[in-house]
């Protein structure tokens, strides 16, 4: 950022941890816009006995994401 290569609807931004809106605000790097895409992967998972829907597991046991592989973040939920 401090090499002025970043701007914020226009205007050369230069200030570590400057707030934007990313509905408004048009934000450019090298003079090229940066586009935000909002690619939503839904995984429908029959969860097996012994697994547990969460992200971290202090005792040890088997996840849900141990199950699934992919790039993207997944954030376990379940049924309420």
């Amino acid at each position: 950022m401090r090499s002025g290569k970043i701007k914020v609807n226009g205007k050369v931004v230069t200030e570590l941890g400057f707030k934007i809106d990313p509905e408004k605000d048009k934000v450019e790097f090298d003079n090229k816009e940066v586009v935000i895409k909002d690619e939503k992967v839904y995984i429908l998972l029959n969860k097996p006995i012994g697994y547990v829907t969460t992200s971290s597991e202090q005792f040890g046991r088997d996840k849900v994401l141990d199950l699934v592989k992919v790039s993207q973040r997944v954030v376990p939920v379940r049924k309420a």
